[in-house]
């Protein structure tokens, strides 16, 4: 399930389409633009749709025998809607229902139940299942984090993590079982016919990537003006790292794995244990060549952060303690908290309104901001002594059980906020 937002965000956890996770894994770990980061994984997410939709064209094209281009685009274009408008009135449904339940387990699996179910509705009722999770996967994590508790956010992330992790297990686990079977259908071919066959299919998929980003960025910008206004040309540099990151995954080999083993005729489907086998090649070709000379290529092509990342979200935390401190001048005068744990707090959070914004100034160096930094150092060393201690009450019987698990989430918590900020 695609959780989207920007453009995927699921209560605050970022998802990456399979495909895409090796790219953009190299490309956070080396901290380059975020523009270069966000156009890999939207057009994995709709290249993954769309593709699948193609190739469930192209099954059924092989068992009629038959295949009209025009009643193929019509029919695309009305599975691909319906898929769309499913998946939105899966999510609206869902959100509603989660706006009543105030239960955090309950909201959690509702998360899952909504992702199968936008799949399966839309499935049966001929549309594109795929799209129709992408959709709804979008709608839901742009209204969920609202409309949910911390609780939710916290037990949500846990889950959908353990899940996709286990998910791309047993996809691989069923990958290497079909191995053996797929293997011993291609007797009839020689090694030298199966290589040249993987890397003429593995040329020509990394040239075509080439073949189509160059015109895909430029041709929209030439006939609509407007695009090219608001969203200006990328640098050449940019545009050839794009088209280095055509990276394969898990979506191309569960594609290859779905092809029936026989034609509605019972005749065995043609060339599928091939087809499996080039899919095997094409994944570990375009792994090992771009995906492990990425970084070397970003480097020459002195592709850099350009911090828009960073200073959004100064930005958004600057924002943030400046609510505070307007909510704190409210409680001055008609609270029945005591004027100086407000005068207290206003003032650490003053400091953090003066630390980032001297962030915000280029080029500068700000000690507040060291000094911040090494608070936060200073806080982690505090909750790992609270933790030796907290096992050591334990170990000594000194509390129940009960009472060191609820003190430990909270330690967990914080050690997640603190590992969690990067101003």
């Amino acid at each position: 399930h695609r959780q989207g937002g920007d453009p995927r965000r699921h209560e605050g956890v970022r998802r990456r389409p399979p495909d895409a996770v090796v790219a953009t894994a190299i490309i956070s770990k080396l901290g380059l633009p975020r523009r270069l980061v966000t156009i890999i994984e939207g057009e994995s997410l709709v290249n993954d749709a769309t593709a699948l939709v193609a190739f469930r064209f192209a099954l059924a094209a092989i068992a009629t025998g038959s295949f009209s281009f025009g009643d193929a685009a019509w029919e695309f274009v009305l599975v691909g809607v319906g898929g769309g408008v499913v998946g939105l009135a899966v999510a609206v449904g869902g959100i509603f229902i989660v706006r009543r339940l105030n239960n955090s387990t309950a909201e959690t699996t509702l998360t899952l139940v909504t992702s199968f179910a936008a799949y399966i509705f839309a499935e049966r009722l001929g549309f594109s299942g795929v799209i129709s999770t992408v959709v709804g996967g979008l709608y839901y994590g742009r209204r969920l984090p609202a409309v949910t508790s911390a609780q939710t956010h916290l037990e949500a992330e846990g889950t959908w993590n353990t899940l996709l992790f286990i998910i791309n297990g047993l996809v691989f686990t069923l990958i290497g079982l079909q191995m053996p079977a797929v293997m011993r259908g291609l007797d009839g071919y020689s090694w030298q016919q199966l290589a040249f066959c993987g890397a003429t299919i593995s040329f020509v998929v990394l040239a075509v990537r080439f073949i189509w980003v160059y015109p895909a960025a430029y041709l929209p910008r030439k006939l609509f003006p407007s695009i090219g206004r608001k969203d200006p040309m990328p640098p050449a540099a940019v545009i050839v790292a794009l088209s280095w990151t055509g990276m394969r995954g898990i979506v191309s080999l569960a594609a290859a794995l779905s092809i029936p083993l026989t034609l509605p005729s019972g005749e065995e489907f043609p060339f599928r244990n091939l087809l499996i086998f080039l899919t095997y090649v094409v994944i570990l070709t375009t792994l090992l060549i771009p995906g492990t000379t990425l970084p070397a290529l970003l480097r020459w092509l002195n592709i850099k952060d350009d911090g828009e990342s960073r200073r959004d979200e100064t930005l958004a935390r600057l924002s943030l303690f400046k609510a505070g401190l307007r909510k704190l001048g409210t409680l001055k005068s008609d609270s029945g908290i005591s004027a100086e744990l407000i005068e207290s707090t206003a003032s650490r959070y003053e400091r953090r309104v003066q630390t980032l914004e001297s962030n915000l100034e280029p080029a500068s160096f700000s000690p507040l901001f060291d000094e911040d930094q090494m608070l936060r150092q200073l806080m982690r060393s505090l909750l790992e002594a609270e933790r030796r201690e907290l096992a050591s009450l334990r170990e000594a019987a000194a509390i129940h059980d009960e009472v060191f698990f609820n003190i430990s989430r909270e330690l967990d918590i914080e050690e997640a906020r603190l590992e969690g900020q990067r101003i």
